[in-house]
């Protein structure tokens, strides 16, 4: 009888044991490039993917660097280490854009059709929502081009960071300008809440 109750003691006590020896040992997040990698982004995105994102890289912006021995890359001297740093913060500058306006594009309202009048006011609240991601996605994008400028300083030092340095060069190119697609998203957007609160008006009066 007593080995009935001796088994489940003796098996939680080398569980115990096991898990002392083998789990990693665990420890807050500190540096910017840490809180940059738990950035990502799935396929087939939610509201909560994308917030959960602007979390991890508002929170990187105001953390600070790891030392240089840390970095991502390897960086060869001060000055290429300085471009890291610059373009690493225009790329989270950047991700924080495109989260915003991909947030807001969730809740803007790409096509009206005249089923959706008894939804105006629904809409317009949602269209507010919309207008504010595309605000918060212009303020960092020019975030961005600001970071971008000041890595230039340092352009000769090419950083093992491709992904950033091709953002740059398209930034520089004018290939990429998220400017002229947000300002025009919010025009749109203008146009389409005077539409929708007109007819919110309309049902009341």
């Amino acid at each position: 009888m007593k080995h009935v109750f001796i088994l489940p003691l003796l098996i939680f006590v080398l569980c115990a044991i096991d898990k002392q020896i083998f789990e990693p040992a665990r420890r807050f997040l500190r540096y910017k490039e840490e809180f940059y990698r738990l950035y990502y982004l799935p396929s087939y995105y939610s509201n909560d993917d994308l917030l959960r994102n602007i979390g991890h890289l508002q929170t990187a912006l105001r953390a600070d660097f790891a030392p240089p021995l840390n970095a991502i890359v390897v960086c060869e001297n001060e000055n290429q280490y300085k471009r890291y740093r610059r373009l690493l913060v225009m790329h989270i500058y950047y991700l924080l854009t495109q989260n915003h306006v991909y947030l807001a594009a969730r809740f803007d309202k790409h096509e009206i059709r005249f089923y959706n009048t008894p939804y105006a006011e629904d809409i317009v609240k949602s269209l507010a929502y919309a207008r504010y991601n595309y605000e918060c996605a212009l303020n960092y994008w020019n975030e961005a081009v600001y970071w971008k400028n000041e890595a230039d300083a340092f352009r000769r030092e090419r950083v093992d960071l491709e992904f950033t340095e091709d953002i740059a060069w398209r930034m520089e190119n004018g290939e990429l300008d998220y400017r002229a697609v947000i300002e025009k998203k919010l025009e749109e957007l203008k146009n389409k809440k005077q539409y929708f609160s007109g007819l919110g008006k309309q049902r009341t009066e």
